[in-house]
């Protein structure tokens, strides 16, 4: 380098210091956008330094066993992903809810929920009733909402915050109708229908699929709940038992008012097939049965020739995760658990899917809650799917697939301990209504919880 005696350096070295200079401002700014960029694309847990809530609302009375199924399916799953350090290092909490079945309490619950602007996602409701109530509300305040076991096709439908991880009423009817005209070769039918949202849907899609298949209806009763509902069913009974046309029985009802009316007409040689909804495979129906010494010393004095439909079934599920749900589910409870726990479970691992992957912010509670909704509806078919216990399932808001329903059989005297299942066969299509009638086998009952 040359220098000059009265201190001027020459042009290469300027050139030299100005070049390190320079390098150093675009280190320096790299940095700098690098830095924003992350705090752009980086999930909310990293910027919030609050643990992520989700709201869970279960219900209590009658069918309390199924809210506590549905609780311990959640649990489960939030407790896995917390014992692995939750969500980025942060903890996912819980906050539990009990609507009691009332769709008035429902709303109540989903207006008190809305304003906790800690809470990015709900799960829930169980009833059918219960969720298209509080769905209103989550729509009006914009609040995502994922329920398992709500299978009327109005609770999604043209409520943009809403999903479901279970296949819908109109398949369930479909299913059912198919399942008696192509297995049963029976053509004539009874229904009796709860008047709720739930009972009518079912009844609905049974009798408009019974008509395409030449199904003849022989007679209806509606039947309501919130009343007097021995009386109703006395009566009901009593005229089932007059009519002589009338060897299948379809009950588009809860589990409690099924047994009510399978008690009054389904006894050893009454010649009666009854067939229900997945109201029928819960741990609430069965229970319910032990209340009458019949059943108690003779497992099946009711519930022989009943079937019912399931929309998940763990012990025939080739999904090794099953397996190890199962197992550790049995460990920890005492007992296998039923379809509302494993698919309360999976709607649990959407739930932590959307907290840890959507786009949220971290700064607005409205605006984080539209980023979980955005990443949620990426999961309805056929952009996206979630592998899950039931193998690989995919949320269903304005989109119904026909995603199978499985087929239950209370049989040999022994209710709570063997079922035949009814696997789909997609060779067998009447009209576009899937047939599922085929491979019979032997299982042990999967729905004690």
């Amino acid at each position: 380098m040359v220098s000059y005696g009265d201190g001027r350096t020459t042009y290469k070295e300027l050139v030299s210091g100005k070049m390190k200079h320079k390098k150093s401002i675009m280190v320096f700014l790299f940095i700098i956008i690098c830095m924003v960029g992350l705090s752009l694309i980086r999930p909310a847990q990293f910027l919030s330094k609050n643990s992520q809530t989700i709201a869970v609302v279960s219900m209590s009375g009658d069918r309390k066993e199924d809210g506590q199924s549905m609780l311990r399916g959640i649990r489960m799953r939030i407790n896995q992903v917390n014992a692995m350090g939750g969500i980025y290092g942060k903890p996912i909490q819980i906050r539990e809810y009990d609507d009691r079945g009332d769709p008035k309490l429902a709303r109540l619950i989903a207006s008190n929920i809305v304003e906790n602007k800690n809470v990015h996602l709900v799960l829930g409701h169980f009833f059918s009733s219960t969720s298209f109530a509080a769905g209103q509300i989550y729509k009006k305040y914009g609040l995502p909402a994922i329920t398992a076991s709500a299978t009327d096709p109005m609770v999604t439908q043209n409520n943009p915050w809403f999903f479901r991880v279970i296949p819908t009423n109109t398949t369930q009817g479909q299913f059912i109708a198919a399942y008696i005209h192509g297995a049963l070769k029976k053509k004539h039918a009874s229904i009796v229908y709860d008047i709720d949202s739930y009972g009518k849907s079912l009844s609905r899609s049974f009798e408009k699929t019974a008509a395409e298949l030449g199904i003849h209806i022989v007679k209806k009763w509606p039947i309501n709940s919130t009343k007097n509902v021995d009386n109703q069913v006395k009566t009901i009974v009593e005229q089932i038992r007059a009519i002589k046309d009338t060897s299948i029985i379809f009950l588009a009802t809860h589990s409690i008012e099924a047994v009510k009316l399978i008690s009054g007409i389904n006894f050893p040689n009454s010649g009666y097939e009854i067939f229900g909804p997945d109201s029928l495979s819960t741990v609430s129906f069965m229970k319910e049965f032990l209340r009458f010494p019949q059943e108690r010393s003779h497992p099946g004095y009711f519930s022989d020739n009943v079937y019912a439909t399931s929309p998940f079934m763990i012990n025939i599920s080739p999904n090794p995760a099953a397996f190890e749900f199962r197992n550790d589910f049995t460990k920890r409870f005492g007992h296998k658990p039923s379809w509302i726990a494993s698919c309360y479970y999976d709607a649990a691992l959407v739930g932590v899917s959307a907290l840890k992957f959507s786009q949220m912010g971290g700064y607005n509670f409205r605006k984080d809650r539209m980023e979980i909704r955005k990443y949620i509806e990426k999961l309805i078919p056929p952009k996206m799917q979630l592998k899950g216990l039931q193998v690989i399932f995919s949320l269903i808001n304005l989109v119904i697939p026909h995603a199978p329903f499985l087929l239950a059989a209370f049989i040999n005297n022994n209710t709570f301990q063997n079922l035949y299942s009814i696997r789909p066969s997609r060779k067998h299509l009447i009209r576009n209504i899937p047939l599922m009638i085929s491979s019979r086998e032997t299982l042990p009952l999967s729905i004690i919880s």
